[in-house]
């Protein structure tokens, strides 16, 4: 099955053609199915097909990961990625496994195998069980206010990160965001997909109009002009300003439609107008860089909660516990016994 990461359209024959005239469909690989194999792990589930990957649920022995597969001619982009997730940790980024499981991430990032009769490149990850942004937004298209912010300010810290490691992402959009929400229902995202993952001297030699979704790419970015860190805010800005509205980006759409919808929320004022400079047109009115946006964002929220995992029991607890329970054990054997 193919499907095309942008009008959403798939064929169970493979047999598909978009209308976008960026669109990767037509070079992207059949879509594996459940029990197909890449190497030792095995398909488990579908996820998510992005502009130069798709993305599964697997299984490698007992362990469910994340794999991610790279459409053909996209495998520079998936190699980027993963030897910068070898070095990088953050807690919005996937966390990187080796491909070959005997190995360590930074010896094997990425791997290479065949799969339904061709050659191809995947990364594997730790498993998060969520759900991708758009289908979230598909089914609460207009969050509540602090579930917006929160998760906002958690891809606007991932982006700063990358930002300041010299990295430009690019390619914000909800398909390439899972969210999970924890025991307090705080949005968690991870982003799953680095955009171009490469430095500022190296955007003309790697950049593709193809890795972004074109209503979230910033108009300099699409017309040839500058690009820069308030190019990055400004995928942050639009996302922003779609969840704040309920109303995706139409591509072409007038400016002033969305300030519009905006300005209805009077519920809240702080939030509209940081999402409003941060998707402006004109890179001049944006805030110069995600991390200044962050902060701006983090001033106008309470602070983010921190999570608080379920505490595995000590070492000595459980030794309590098994001791107890042998201990009950020969209790009722001898009560059986004497009886």
């Amino acid at each position: 099955m193919k499907e095309c990461g942008l009008c959403r359209h798939s064929r169970l024959d493979d047999n598909l053609w978009c209308q976008e005239p960026q669109c990767p469909v037509e070079d992207a690989p059949g879509r594996l199915r459940a029990g197909d194999r890449a190497g030792e792990v095995e398909i488990v589930q579908w996820i998510t097909t992005l502009p130069a990957a798709t993305l599964y649920k697997a299984r490698r022995g007992a362990e469910v990961v994340l794999l991610k597969v790279a459409h053909p001619g996209y495998e520079d982009k998936l190699k980027r990625e993963a030897l910068f997730l070898a070095g990088h940790a953050h807690p919005v980024l996937p966390r990187l496994l080796p491909a070959l499981s005997l190995a360590a991430p930074a010896e094997h990032p990425y791997g290479r195998t065949a799969a339904r009769g061709r050659i191809v490149y995947f990364a594997v990850f730790e498993y998060v069980e969520g759900q991708v942004l758009r289908e979230f937004l598909d089914r609460d298209p207009q969050p509540w206010y602090l579930t917006t912010g929160w998760l906002i300010a958690g891809l606007a810290d991932a982006l700063a990160f990358l930002n300041d490691r010299s990295l430009l992402h690019l390619c914000l959009s909800p398909e390439v965001v899972l969210v999970r929400f924890d025991q307090e229902n705080v949005p968690r995202p991870i982003l799953t997909d680095l955009g171009l993952a490469c430095p500022y001297e190296d955007l003309p030699r790697h950049w593709r109009p193809a890795f972004a979704l074109p209503a979230y790419t910033a108009p300099e970015l699409a017309q040839g002009g500058a690009v820069g860190l308030a190019t990055d805010v400004y995928g942050i800005g639009r996302l922003f300003v779609e969840m704040l509205t309920g109303q995706p980006p139409t591509r072409g759409a007038s400016p002033a439609a969305a300030d519009r919808q905006l300005a209805e929320r009077t519920d809240i004022v702080v939030l509209p107008q940081l999402a409003g400079r941060a998707a402006a047109a004109d890179p001049r009115r944006r805030p110069t860089s995600t991390q200044l946006f962050l902060q701006e964002l983090l001033s106008a929220l309470p602070p983010v909660p921190r999570e608080h995992r379920a505490r595995a029991l000590r070492t000595e607890a459980l030794w309590m516990v098994a001791v107890a329970v042998v201990l009950v054990s020969l209790l009722l054997l001898a009560a059986i016994i004497f009886i």
